[in-house]
């Protein structure tokens, strides 16, 4: 195990890697994109917010359920999802771009990480709010994948969304 920063823990196997990182959320939101984006948030609407995810082919932004709080974000890399323990899950195509710099966290709280260009599949899951604090156990599967649909795969009682699911969003 490697410290990375007093935030950070790595923790690489020989085709896995794990990130675990603690998250200022802002705004109901955590975001994954590619660092080379001008203008890199999502606009949202009331139908992203019925389907908990505002999507760009190099932006996502996912809803957290919390308005603000902490968000104990863990990051598996090469890894399937299993929906143990999930409260809600979404799995989204993402495309990282040719300098394979991407950021991923909330408005004022964010960091980068290098990927291979290519195309990808990003599943966001919500393991739990903790009941009277405003902390939430997120984690996020991106995995090299041919995904051109988003798909809910764990269905909350916050989601209504209308099918099919919307992959249009434009910048905030």
């Amino acid at each position: 195990m490697t410290q990375v920063s007093t935030r950070d823990t790595i923790i690489r196997g020989e085709t896995v890697t794990k990130l675990v990182r603690q998250i200022s959320l802002s705004y109901s939101q955590l975001n994954v994109f590619n660092s080379q984006l001008e203008n890199p948030f999502n606009n949202w609407n009331a139908n992203y917010v019925k389907q908990g995810f505002s999507w760009r082919m190099d932006s996502l932004s996912f809803n957290t359920i919390l308005d603000s709080g902490t968000c104990c974000l863990t990051l598996y890399i090469n890894t399937d999802f299993k929906p143990d323990n999930y409260i809600r899950a979404i799995a989204v195509p993402f495309i990282v771009t040719e300098n394979g710099m991407i950021e991923l966290g909330s408005i004022d709280d964010f960091f980068q990480l290098k990927f291979l260009s290519g195309s990808y599949e990003v599943v966001f899951a919500i393991e739990k709010v903790m009941k009277g604090t405003n902390q939430v156990d997120i984690s996020l599967f991106i995995n090299k994948s041919m995904r051109t649909t988003a798909e809910i795969l764990i269905q909350d009682d916050f989601l209504m969304p209308d099918l099919p699911l919307l992959l249009d969003s434009v910048a905030a």
